[in-house]
């Protein structure tokens, strides 16, 4: 059954670009609207903001016949949407994001000659007009269906997008779209890399010296102390890319279900070539089991707008599968969400190594001779 929303969405692509050949679906939680795109258009374009989202995408078009005529970043062309996109598009359409950020990077990127934005009424403001109109001659309103509303953008000022990008500490940042902190070094992951790094800096020279001894006559022996580590969940790349530079012998994967996470931390962490990993997955879930040495965790916890603590389950889960036995899990949340039963449930004994004015980080270890 379509939506309220995503049928004024609908009823507006069609009103304002009537016969649309070629359109492009970009936020779709119900894939309704790529549903009639492939009922209506003879090029489907999809942009899609997870990798949740871009699978159900593909297994409905190989389901109605028409994988032939659809395009899905990520799968089918790059990720990065200004790369994805080789054509004009007549119209683009999905629901309004809320980072007014993730707006702009859709409306400069995708080269569609009108967009369709639909929300609820309360998630507008004055933001979303003024940001369309960089990249817009014409931006207005459509009228309201119940507590709904598009916003339309229409003909194109010739602006394109550029990706923010900040020089920290840890090196140069980069926020694509909506990623979660920007181009910004998130205060509660620079706790979780300070806090691990801690720890396997020690452990590293430990290692080392007890190779080579310092009062030994032997040629000095090599050891290897090069670590597998996982950045679950990893943003714009900015924890992956302070272990990257402090531990010259780890490699990486970075990995996360948001597109535009995925586009950030791929241009956070170019420079360091093979050493890092990127890949758009929900939850690691094509890694293999007991892969990893080390898994870093920030959490998100909320779903929209809504607070869901129960979004960490499954991220816990997939972090004990990639753990080998002996394996460790650091991970930092907000103080108030008590996540530490839950750790200790899921992965193994846990306990707290930090807490600041509004983050703790806990280290979980996977019990040697066992896969949790």
């Amino acid at each position: 059954m379509t939506s309220t929303l995503d049928q004024l969405i609908l009823d507006v692509a069609a009103a304002e670009a009537p016969g649309a050949a070629s359109v492009a679906i970009l936020d779709d939680p119900a894939a309704t609207l790529l549903r009639s795109a492939l009922d209506t258009a003879e090029r489907v374009w999809v942009a899609s903001r997870t990798v949740m989202q871009a699978r159900e995408a593909d297994r409905m078009a190989r389901e109605l016949g028409a994988r032939d005529r659809v395009r899905i970043a990520g799968a089918d062309g790059p990720l990065r949407l200004d790369e994805f996109f080789t054509e004009k598009i007549d119209v683009a359409l999905g629901h309004t994001p809320k980072s007014l950020e993730e707006v702009a990077y859709l409306a400069g990127s995708v080269p569609a000659g009108a967009l369709i934005f639909g929300a609820n009424n309360k998630h507008m403001d004055r933001g979303h007009n003024a940001t369309l109109a960089r990249y817009f001659t014409d931006v207005h309103a459509s009228r309201g269906r119940g507590k709904f509303r598009c916003l339309v953008g229409a003909g194109r000022t010739g602006q394109g997008y550029e990706p923010a990008s900040r020089e920290t500490e840890a090196g140069t940042i980069v926020g694509v779209g909506g990623v979660f902190s920007g181009a910004e070094v998130d205060h509660g992951g620079q706790l979780l890399a300070d806090t691990a790094l801690a720890e396997l800096r020690a452990e590293r020279r430990k290692a080392k010296l007890a190779a080579n001894p310092w009062d030994s006559w032997e040629a000095p022996s090599e050891v290897d102390t090069g670590r597998s580590v996982v950045d679950l969940g990893c943003g714009n790349g900015t924890v992956a890319r302070i272990v990257l530079a402090t531990l010259p012998d780890a490699t990486v994967l970075a990995t996360d279900a948001d597109a535009d996470a995925v586009v950030s931390a791929s241009l956070t962490l170019a420079e360091f070539g093979d050493r890092a990993r990127v890949t758009w997955d929900d939850a690691a879930g094509q890694e293999p089991t007991g892969s990893s040495d080390v898994v870093l965790l920030n959490p998100p916890f909320h779903a929209g707008t809504a607070l869901d603590a129960t979004l960490v389950q499954d991220l816990l889960d997939a972090a004990a599968r990639l753990l080998r036995p002996g394996g460790r899990l650091y991970m930092v949340h907000n103080n108030h969400l008590r996540y530490r039963p839950e750790v200790e449930r899921r992965v193994g004994r846990t306990r707290q190594l930090a807490r600041n004015a509004k983050f703790t980080v806990l280290r979980a270890d996977v019990p040697f001779g066992s896969q949790v």
